[in-house]
């Protein structure tokens, strides 16, 4: 609800919009949805705010293929 609509993806989205994670679980699995089924790519990058990458978390800055 925070995107406008010119914002948000019509090729990707997420399995589900929330996610929190103790420091104790050790990972968290993202689930990027291929909305349409087609071959593409889409980048994807972590964002510092509550947690900082490299004292937190991993950071991960990549593009994802699908086929």
């Amino acid at each position: 609800t925070n995107l406008d609509e010119s914002e948000k993806n019509e090729n990707f989205g997420f399995s589900c919009l929330h996610y929190s994670v103790s420091e104790a679980s050790g990972s968290l699995r993202i689930t990027i949805l291929n909305k349409k089924g087609v071959a593409s790519s889409v980048h994807v990058t972590t964002i510092d705010d509550a947690a900082i990458a490299g004292d937190d978390y991993e950071k991960v800055d990549k593009t994802i293929h699908f086929k």
